[in-house]
């Protein structure tokens, strides 16, 4: 069993922390930041009006794939995001880790949640736009 804590980062923005490893789930300079870097600059802007599959090893806090959920609309994509976990976190995490008030997208907690509750290796539409099996 691992444990886990939640830590904030140099963006203000919070990760969680493997204490024993010495492994952080997001960068320390910033999970968003690093979020938006790599996932989304370096990743999904890369495509427009198009339809496209994305496979994450370690689907963690969620947060690449809720900032992909919310960025896909705006390149006018269909994702379909599949991911694995070792270590799934708990609901509790996932409301103190608070991505959506951090993203300014609130209204995006529900779905969030969904994201972490869904049943595993079952395709679920989160949106148009973005289907996630994890």
């Amino acid at each position: 069993m691992i444990t886990r804590k939640i830590i904030t980062t140099a963006d203000g923005s919070k990760t969680l922390q493997i204490e024993d490893w010495n492994e952080t789930y997001h960068s320390k300079h910033g999970a968003i930041q690093e979020t938006y870097h790599v996932f989304i600059a370096n990743g999904l802007r890369q495509f427009y009006n198009t339809q496209i599959n994305i496979l994450e090893v370690g689907f963690g806090t969620g947060l690449n794939a809720l900032v992909t959920l919310l960025e896909a609309p705006k390149q006018q994509l269909h994702v379909n995001y599949v991911s694995v976990e070792a270590f799934p976190v708990s609901m509790a995490e996932v409301k103190q880790l608070d991505y959506t008030t951090a993203l300014h997208a609130d209204h995006f907690q529900p779905l969030f949640e969904k994201m972490h509750s869904a049943p595993w290796e079952t395709p679920l539409m989160m949106t148009p736009e973005f289907t996630l099996t994890k």
